[in-house]
């Protein structure tokens, strides 16, 4: 690409955070779908705390998300 960017590089960086294998972007995978769904409701989630122009209403966004999982995991 021009910018130098490298589309495959990228993907194989997204699925290695996410603990997926990067062929998952491809093909039939069954697992295909849901991750491509958790994908966009992440972004969703990413764009909304950016939208968060509080530390306070960030920090309290954390510390639910922090207890949701902690609740979770007992």
């Amino acid at each position: 690409m021009k910018d130098g960017s490298d589309p495959a590089r990228t993907l194989r960086r997204i699925a290695d955070a996410l603990g997926l294998p990067p062929e998952i972007f491809f093909g039939d995978d069954d697992r295909r779908t849901d991750v491509l769904a958790d994908l966009a409701a992440m972004a969703e989630l990413l764009r909304l705390w950016s939208a968060l122009r509080s530390d306070v209403d960030r920090a309290n966004l954390l510390a639910q998300i922090r207890d949701l999982v902690r609740q979770r995991d007992n």
